[in-house]
């Protein structure tokens, strides 16, 4: 059968969609009992009839081209049937296909985007300073393209997404949508080389990396494990009732970086899927004009199809086992904190607590002096409360607190639950330590300024008042730090560093990081991501690691006022000699690359080296001596081929001997 897109009974396709049966409604209504009341859907879609030009005859015998018209009338009158009693809003780009008009579309868009709604700017690869100016005017929360805009179709990311393009978008903070040529597998290649490239780029692969309605196979478990390290990567849900399949990227990425996502209008289609022996994945939709298959197996003829919108909804419920905290980040939570790094913010519908709208809330900030707190955590609950309070007992009062819990298991999302509720966003995440922790926290900041605080250290209430002022002050830093005070363990003292009247703040800094503690200071958040913020092949010093790599090429002011308070403890990474030694060691002969004959720079590096020495160089020899004793041998012999380098009198010594045999002893106070 031939047919035309003019020939598409839309408007009969879309009255069946939202006319559900008893069993449909009943199955909808369970699973809208487990979601939270805000929902944003990451991946929909919108075009008119006179945005068509011309859609190929391929494309007419697929499924795509059941709505090849859905307008944003048509778009409300679904979000009324389908999302009863929810505060919903959309992410909306063009219909991605070869014969559309899609700059008329996204003036569609941009006149007649409904309130609440995101727009997703759509871009083709042949326009791309159309593209960029676009970008620049702040006018999208994202930027789609796609190999299937343009005949013949594109195959690499490169062509689908120049590279001129993604460096805007990485400087501006737009995340791209990218829809890959092919299945996730055989493009993994090009998916970690455009995220290592571009690491301060968020990406989000639509579809969890497919075309849409595929499903679990061994292949993709290896390809999901491969995009764990991957932090700036993203998958939204859309076109995906597989729960087996979302259960497998809940488990390689977690929960916080999954959106959910229809690919609204394909998600209403009335259908059942299933896996034919020749063809792969397909549909089974008897009443739908593209439906071709002849040899669909009895158990699914058999089948009453339903509504894929239900079985979408139904797979991600299933693949989290109704969990309410993943439910929340998944349909909520990760779109927001994604799209609200481009320059049109999303504002949150603003949470209620006691009945009272909490402070600080993006609905009442002003984002340009937003100040972004992140606070890492890992059962760290006994303290978190402290650090928090600190926070809030600020007299600059324009802030937003981010959580991140690094793989608690010590209470800490009820500890929050039952002192600040909607105050503290928290972010949940499997154990990847400190340094992902933070970029975690960084990704989700809307604020122009950051400030990142540990657990279990507190903040002056001056903090941001006296940093705000010193960044203002001095418009071209990249940022401000100051002083801290101790508490805890051991005598307490002040920490108070001092600059040279015109500092060369590299070379000071490959001298030592004078820098103590990184809650002393307030950066600016554009900085932060272009450098792509913390390194996180570091278990130490990542944070001298983040200076030096901003100073190199940027300014830095330090105002010399006590702003916080670092809490000293047992067991603190910085008490862990080895560990301590081996991160420095590799912090500044990773420097080392940066500057050849000059003399200041040479010279400095040598002080460091030996302040490295000096402060780790024996504790880091008294842990080799206990790696060994524990048959630790890898890191044993990575400890000691710094250690060789560095300190080999030290090697020398009676501490390694000694603590061979004895096992060494605990280590306090530095």
């Amino acid at each position: 059968m031939t047919i035309s897109w003019q020939d598409v009974p839309v408007e009969r396709y879309l009255n069946w969609a939202l006319t559900l049966s008893e069993i449909e409604y009943s199955r909808l209504e369970a699973a809208l009992a487990l979601l939270p009341c805000n929902l944003i859907d990451a991946h929909t879609h919108v075009c008119r009839y006179g945005d068509i030009q011309t859609l190929s005859g391929s494309l007419m015998s697929h499924v795509v081209s059941t709505f090849p018209v859905f307008t944003f009338d048509m778009a409300a009158r679904a979000r009324s049937v389908l999302w009863p009693g929810k505060q919903f809003r959309s992410a909306r780009m063009a219909h991605a296909i070869c014969g559309y008009r899609h700059e008329a579309i996204n003036d569609y868009l941009l006149r007649e985007l409904p309130k609440g709604d995101l727009l997703v700017w759509f871009g083709l690869p042949s326009s791309p300073q159309a593209v960029i100016q676009s970008m620049e005017r702040g006018e999208a929360v994202a930027l789609k393209m796609y190999f299937h805009s343009v005949e013949p179709p594109l195959i690499k990311v490169r062509d689908i997404f120049p590279d001129p393009i993604l460096k805007v978008a990485t400087r501006l903070g737009i995340p791209i949508i990218l829809h890959l040529p092919t299945a996730l597998p055989d493009e993994l290649g090009e998916v970690t080389e455009t995220a290592q490239r571009h690491p301060g780029l968020n990406i989000m692969l639509a579809h969890l990396g497919g075309h849409g309605g595929q499903g679990w196979t061994p292949r993709i478990k290896g390809a999901y494990a491969e995009l764990r390290d991957l932090p700036n990567v993203f998958m939204d849900t859309a076109f995906i009732w597989d729960a087996n399949l979302i259960r497998e990227a809940v488990n390689a990425l977690g929960c916080e970086r999954l959106l959910f996502g229809t690919d609204e209008p394909l998600s209403l289609i009335r259908a059942t899927g299933y896996h034919h022996a020749r063809l792969g994945p397909r549909l089974y939709a008897p009443d739908y004009h593209w439906t071709t298959d002849d040899d669909v197996p009895s158990t699914v003829t058999g089948q009453t199809p339903v509504l894929l919108h239900i079985q979408m909804v139904e797979a991600i419920v299933e693949a989290v086992s109704g969990d309410r905290n993943a439910l929340k980040s998944i349909f909520h939570d990760n779109a927001q904190l994604l799209f609200s790094t481009s320059k049109q913010r999303v504002a949150p519908m603003a949470p209620q607590l006691n009945g009272q709208a909490p402070m600080n809330t993006a609905a009442t900030a002003s984002q340009s002096d937003l100040i972004s707190v992140v606070i890492p955590t890992y059962n760290h609950a006994k303290f978190l409360l402290t650090a928090v309070a600190s926070v809030q007992a600020q007299s600059y009062r324009n802030f937003e607190i981010i959580v991140v819990d690094d793989g608690s298991t010590d209470g800490t999302l009820e500890v929050l639950r039952k002192c600040y509720q909607d105050e503290v966003h928290y972010i949940w995440q499997p154990n990847r330590g400190l340094a992902a922790a933070r970029n975690t926290g960084l990704r989700a900041c809307r604020g122009q300024y950051i400030v990142f605080l540990d657990a279990d250290d507190r903040l002056l209430p001056h903090h941001f008042e006296v940093s705000l002022r010193a960044i203002r002050q001095f418009p071209d830093v990249a940022f401000v730090c100051g002083n801290l005070r101790t508490f805890g363990l051991c005598e307490d003292f002040q920490h108070v560093h001092a600059c040279e009247p015109s500092p060369d703040h590299y070379a000071s800094l490959l001298r030592g990081c004078f820098i103590v503690n990184v809650g002393t200071c307030l950066f600016r958040r554009d900085t932060l991501v272009e450098v792509g913020g913390f390194e996180e092949g570091l278990s130490a010093c990542e944070d001298w690691n983040l200076f030096l790599r901003i100073v190199r090429q940027n300014q830095m002011h330090c105002h010399h006022e006590i702003v916080m308070e670092y809490q000293r403890r047992p067991g603190q990474m910085s008490q862990e000699g080895g560990r301590m030694f081996a991160s420095a060691y590799t912090v500044l002969s990773s420097e080392r690359n940066h500057f050849t004959r000059v003399e200041a720079y040479l010279s400095a590096y040598r002080v460091g080296i030996q302040s490295v020495v000096k402060y780790y160089g024996d504790e880091a020899v008294a842990d080799l001596g206990s790696l060994l004793k524990r048959m630790e041998l890898r890191k044993a012999w990575s400890l000691f081929v710094k250690l060789a380098h560095w300190y080999p009198r030290g090697l020398l010594g009676r501490r390694l001997a000694e603590n061979f045999t004895k096992g060494g002893g605990d280590h306090l106070c530095m």
